[in-house]
């Protein structure tokens, strides 16, 4: 079913477009590389399996570090993990993030030119990009609320503070709840902390009451090294597919 839909988006967008294809809500885990032992990452997404063939130590550590954060995954056997760095931030934190192998392999049989970008990283890049284009002190929190869920993530001068992933059933509470702890977790000012969001507005009703500064993402405010018209075609295809 993965590839027929795929081919479908293919006759649309044509078989040599750029492609940056993502998984919406699978769990991440982001540290410091600095705490990783043994092996570098390239700063590129890469499948977790090249491990048991000999691959960077460094995916193997991530890889064990993910499942004991989240458990095992409840895709079971069809699951698979990836990892790479973000070279973006500072101290360039590790990542890794589980996700469905048959998307993965789908996605490479329709558009083999296609680049992974874990929805995280996205996520990340648009709260620098923002941070950059809107300086001022304090935490900036980007958020994509679905009625799926929500995944947050916090940055504070360009170094990462914060991913979190709340899985439904979560409502605007839940989200605010999980904002509130971590900031004041941290012991910076919740009056200082910018909200970014995007997806389900009922995700984040009430927040402004108690978060001074909460608006809505603006695509605008993105910076991808693919085209923003790509990016937006590709997420509408899916969307309409979908």
């Amino acid at each position: 079913m993965i590839v027929e839909v795929l081919r479908a988006l293919r006759n649309q967008v044509g078989a040599g477009a750029s492609v940056v294809h993502t998984q919406w809500g699978v769990p991440s885990t982001v540290m410091p590389s600095a705490l990783l032992q043994g092996g570098e990452s390239d700063g590129m997404s890469q499948p977790i399996d090249r491990v048991r063939m000999g691959g960077s130590d460094s995916h193997a550590v991530l890889t064990v570090l993910h499942e004991m954060h989240h458990g095992p995954s409840a895709l079971g056997k069809t699951s698979g993990h990836w990892s790479g760095s973000l070279t973006s931030l500072k101290d360039e934190p590790a990542y890794v993030v589980g996700g469905d192998v048959a998307w993965h392999e789908g996605v490479a049989a329709v558009f083999p030119q296609a680049r992974h970008v874990p929805w995280v990283q996205v996520l990340l890049q648009d709260a620098l990009s923002w941070q950059r284009t809107h300086p001022a002190e304090g935490w900036v929190i980007r958020v994509d609320t679905r009625p799926r869920g929500a995944l947050f993530v916090g940055i504070d001068s360009g170094a990462l503070q914060w991913v979190h992933h709340v899985e439904e059933p979560c409502n605007e509470e839940d989200g605010l709840y999980a904002i509130v702890n971590a900031v004041h977790r941290a012991g910076a000012s919740l009056d200082k902390v910018r909200v970014i969001w995007s997806g389900d507005v009922a995700g984040v009703q009430g927040w402004n009451r108690f978060i001074p500064h909460v608006q809505a993402f603006s695509s605008a405010d993105r910076s991808v090294s693919l085209s923003e018209d790509d990016w937006v075609t590709w997420c509408q295809t899916l969307i309409s597919c979908a």
